[in-house]
C-alpha cells in the first residue's frame, strides 16, 4: 500500500478545504465576486493536483517530475513565490 508522506496530505486536505469552499460559495449571492473567488479557488485546485502528480513523480519519473514543475513555474496563474519555494524543495529535499 501507498505511504502518503505529510506534505501530500498536507496538499490534499488543502484540496479537500478549497472543494468544501467552493460548494459554500455556488450556495452564496451570485455576482462578480462570487465568480471571481470560484474562479480562484479552481485554479489553486488544479495547481495544487498538478504539483502532487508530479511530486508523485520523483521515485518512478525524476525527468518528468522536473517538465511538471517547471510547466507550474511558468503557469500565469501559479503564485509564483509559493510554486517557487514547493518545487525547490521537492528537487533539493
Amino acid at each position: 500500500m501507498h505511504l502518503l508522506t505529510n506534505t501530500t496530505l498536507l496538499f490534499m486536505q488543502a484540496t479537500q478545504a478549497l472543494r468544501e469552499a467552493v460548494k459554500y460559495l455556488i450556495q452564496g449571492k451570485p455576482g462578480p465576486e462570487r465568480d471571481r473567488k470560484l474562479s480562484e479557488f479552481d485554479i489553486r485546485i488544479r495547481l495544487i493536483e498538478q504539483f502532487v502528480q508530479a511530486k508523485d513523480l520523483i521515485k518512478t519519473d525524476p525527468r518528468q517530475m522536473l517538465v511538471s514543475c517547471t510547466e507550474l513555474l511558468a503557469d500565469p496563474n501559479a503564485e509564483v513565490r509559493h510554486v517557487c519555494g514547493v518545487v525547490l524543495f521537492q528537487v533539493c529535499g
